[in-house]
């Protein structure tokens, strides 16, 4: 009867460990990638101009490597309204931001210093990676996925990080991507 129940030991060991194994192969998957990705190393420049004011004119853009800013595009007004009818009031000008991506962390800039840098409007930083939406919790398989357009993340080399980016959660997509800072 003993190796009976040696055997009995040994196939509850191995059931209980199984799932143990698992779980820890799949946390090993996700995390021992972080320990050999490379670091970003380019800080990128965005705005909170998604929107882009009235009628979906875009405050600032990127040509030829460098941010300018556009003329503001000003709502119509319509001469045949009625004086009392409240007139629009403006949009705060949007902002700009540089992300440091060794610090973790968002600085708002002027655009005379925005000027002074060289970007790159890859998709891919020079480091390979990626500036991302992130995607919607509480989707269930047949009804799709969306984005949760307030959470953004660097994807790349395996890995991928949440910014740490404050935005206005009551805005659609409040974050739109200018360029990679070369310099």
């Amino acid at each position: 009867m003993e190796p009976i129940k040696k055997s009995k030991n040994i196939s509850l060991i191995v059931g209980l460990a199984i799932p143990v194994l698992m779980i820890v192969a799949v946390a090993g998957s996700i995390y021992i990638p972080q320990f050999f990705a490379p670091k970003p190393q380019y800080d990128f420049l965005y705005t909170n101009d998604y929107y882009g004011g009235p009628y979906g004119a875009q405050l600032y853009e990127v040509r030829n490597g460098r941010v300018v800013k556009n003329p503001p595009v000003l709502p119509l007004q319509d001469s045949s309204a009625p004086p009392y009818v409240a007139k629009p009031v403006p949009a705060p000008e949007p902002q700009l931001f540089r992300y440091d991506v060794k610090n973790d962390m968002s600085k708002e800039v002027a655009f005379e210093e925005a000027q002074n840098f060289s970007l790159t409007t890859d998709q891919k930083s020079p480091d390979g990676f990626e500036f991302r939406d992130g995607s919607r919790d509480g989707d269930f398989f047949p009804f799709g996925r969306g984005y949760d357009y307030n959470v953004k993340y660097l994807i790349g080399h395996g890995i991928s990080r949440k910014l740490n980016i404050s935005v206005n959660q009551y805005q659609y997509n409040p974050v739109r991507f200018l360029g990679w800072i070369k310099n």
